[in-house]
């Protein structure tokens, strides 16, 4: 925003919705590393300027909104995968390449028991809101990318930005067939889990 603010003057204001980037961000799970905040913002803040200049005015006048609330399912955990979770846990040279290591087995199994005995529904609300041609969607949870490209494809030409981590936070959405193969879709946190 203050690199931004620099290039189009105080007034200008930045709006940032954070898209449907579950399985892409700064952490590397594997490896416990991070890369820098800092760095990204610039990266963002240089594609703005770059895209600004073929930048076209909104089509149309129409501002609408709707919401509804789902109630949505929260992921269980299969007896292999908490077996597995309880192995690495407790001898950490067990890991094999590419798998999570004993710090997201044990966000797992920290999940397990907090949710224990709680509703198996997580309240979900989602919000669209239309602004000349372009879509915005507002969804909870950390959707992975796929999702947003679905979504995309489906607005039938019109523009689409989707907003995720709204009005509640429904931890990591992943496709199923991912849910217990790879580090990322193994990540659990105090969070429920689509």
């Amino acid at each position: 925003s203050r690199l931004l603010k620099e290039e189009y003057g105080a007034d200008f204001v930045s709006v940032f919705l954070q898209g449907c980037s579950g399985d892409i961000n700064h952490l590397d799970q594997i490896n416990g590393t991070r890369s820098d905040y800092r760095e990204m913002g610039h990266v963002l803040a240089e594609t703005v300027k770059k895209l600004a200049l073929s930048g076209q005015p909104l089509a149309g006048n129409a501002v609408r909104a709707a919401r509804k609330e789902l109630y949505i399912r929260r992921r269980l955990l299969s007896p292999e995968l908490l077996a597995r979770a309880k192995e690495v846990v407790a001898a950490p040279e067990l890991r094999k390449e590419g798998e999570a290591g004993a710090p997201a087995y044990k966000d797992m199994l920290k999940y397990v028991a907090d949710y224990e005995g709680k509703p198996l529904e997580i309240r979900c609300p989602v919000q669209t809101i239309l602004l000349g041609d372009i879509w915005i969607f507002c969804l909870p949870g950390e959707l992975y990318h796929y999702y947003g490209e679905e979504l995309k494809k489906r607005c039938h030409g019109g523009k689409a930005l989707i907003a995720e981590l709204c009005n509640t936070r429904a931890g990591y959405c992943g496709k199923p067939e991912l849910l217990e193969n790879g580090p990322i879709p193994n990540v659990f946190g105090s969070w429920p889990n689509l």
